[in-house]
């Protein structure tokens, strides 16, 4: 029975790098959706100024950036071993599966930037 050729050194520079391009655009999201709440806060709050909004507004920040750190996190933390097994998957060109492994992460990370943008524009002409 023959055995499977072990991965190659450009192999796993493909898996790394594009693993290097999952952790960019997870820190874009996580960016972009920061900057989007507090844009909606701002816009929630209009004009006025009052204690318990600023301390409404500081609150909801702290959970969003916890929550989507967190969510980032777990999405960097799965991508990982996710692209690394494409080295080993049978029948298949290594980094060709990579690849396809890459945009299941890459494509709904770019629509929630997409989204976040989106987000920002709305708030942004409310106000």
């Amino acid at each position: 029975m023959a055995q499977k050729p072990r991965p190659r050194l450009t192999d796993y520079l493909i898996v790394y790098g594009l693993f290097a391009a999952i952790i960019v655009l997870a820190w874009i999201v996580f960016t972009v959706w920061r900057k989007a709440v507090f844009f909606v806060l701002a816009a929630s709050y209009g004009s006025g100024y009052n204690v318990q909004a600023q301390y409404t507004s500081s609150l909801a920040m702290q959970i969003t950036t916890l929550v989507v750190g967190l969510v980032m996190l777990v999405v960097v933390m799965a991508a990982e071993p996710y692209l690394r097994h494409a080295l080993r998957a049978r029948g298949r060109v290594p980094g060709r599966e990579a690849l396809r492994r890459f945009l299941r992460f890459a494509v709904p990370l770019a629509v929630a930037i997409v989204i976040g943008f989106v987000v920002q524009v709305v708030a942004t002409t409310v106000m």
